[in-house]
């Protein structure tokens, strides 16, 4: 999507959220961070106005690393293992 156009229906009608966050009410991403689970703002979400289907991704680079160097401590598993 992040070409502008969407993998499920082809459409150009792509939408992206302003100022982090997304997709309807309280919807939240949540990363551990030390001792528990909490929720991040940096993140977009891009919404196809034709067909509905919508990506998040996750804007900071930190955080993403932070998964990738040790995805247990994270509270992520790397899909595939």
């Amino acid at each position: 999507m992040k070409d502008g156009k969407c993998p499920n229906c082809g459409s150009s009608e792509i939408y992206v959220s302003q100022g982090g966050g997304g997709v309807g009410d309280g919807f939240q991403i949540y990363i551990r961070q030390g001792e528990g689970m909490k929720p991040i703002r940096d993140w977009q979400t891009q919404l196809c106005a034709s067909c509905g289907y919508f990506e998040n991704f996750i804007l900071n680079r930190d955080l993403l690393d932070n998964i990738v160097n040790d995805p247990l401590r994270s509270g992520w598993k790397r899909a595939g293992v």
